[in-house]
């Protein structure tokens, strides 16, 4: 994986990302068990990061659009690491880009655990530091996507819930959808995206039996223009 990239790419890139995870996304409610069976992590994800389908925004735009389309814990957890990305120029050091919003994912709930689309966010963050991401290696992305790929598998036995229904965690399995399409854009190879049922063969349905948790009552989700928001806007507005 490249350490830098032109920022037109980088555009596309998260782009072509957010389109694939909306083709994806009835499945990923399919699946979600955790942390309860309701059903919404595809569409969350879908809607909290449909601002990276415009090309044309600048970053503080952008960042800010992400802010107030965030729902529920996919979504809000997927929002501050692209939070954190978008805000560390990754178009000049990808890596640090990327562990940046690591940094900020984990902050965005209450309760974060791995066996999560946070496991994803480590792995991607830890490989590109190990591999030092220097050059544009076939074999390197390969082997990044292979990592990834496996991190979503190991999700169904980190947690018990997905352990139960035999499934992946929906929200990493939604990440992976996204950056498999990030990657392979911006080394142009289309190549690079197998199918989902092939990947993870055998995790991508809830077993017979399976009771997953059920919460009562309603979820509100609220947005909230801070002082502090407003601040960083004007930020990256004025680099």
């Amino acid at each position: 994986m490249m350490s830098t990239v032109q920022a037109k790419s980088l555009r596309h890139a998260l782009a072509a990302g957010s389109e694939r995870l909306s083709a994806w996304a009835d499945l990923l409610d399919r699946i979600n068990v955790f942390p309860v069976a309701d059903g919404d992590t595809g569409r969350n994800l879908v809607i909290s990061l449909h601002p990276l389908k415009d090309k044309s925004r600048s970053t503080g735009n952008l960042v800010e659009s992400l802010l107030m389309s965030a729902r529920g814990n996919s979504g809000n957890i997927a929002v501050e690491f692209f939070h954190g990305f978008l805000t560390n120029s990754p178009e000049e050091d990808l890596p640090r880009a990327v562990k940046s919003g690591r940094d900020l994912a984990w902050s965005a709930v209450n309760n974060p655990l791995p066996g999560t689309m946070l496991s994803l966010f480590d792995a991607l963050a830890e490989w590109l530091e190990l591999s030092q991401a220097q050059v544009a290696d076939e074999k390197q992305v390969d082997s990044l996507l292979d990592h990834l790929e496996q991190t979503v598998c190991d999700t169904t036995k980190e947690l018990e819930a997905l352990k139960a229904a035999g499934v992946v965690d929906s929200g990493a399995l939604g990440m992976f959808i996204f950056f498999e399409a990030f990657i392979s854009h911006l080394h142009n190879r289309p190549n690079l995206q197998k199918k989902i049922p092939e990947r993870f063969n055998g995790l991508l349905s809830i077993q017979d039996g399976f009771a997953g948790s059920v919460e009562t009552g309603f979820c509100v989700d609220a947005s909230v223009r801070t002082d502090a928001m407003n601040s960083l806007v004007s930020e990256l507005e004025s680099m």
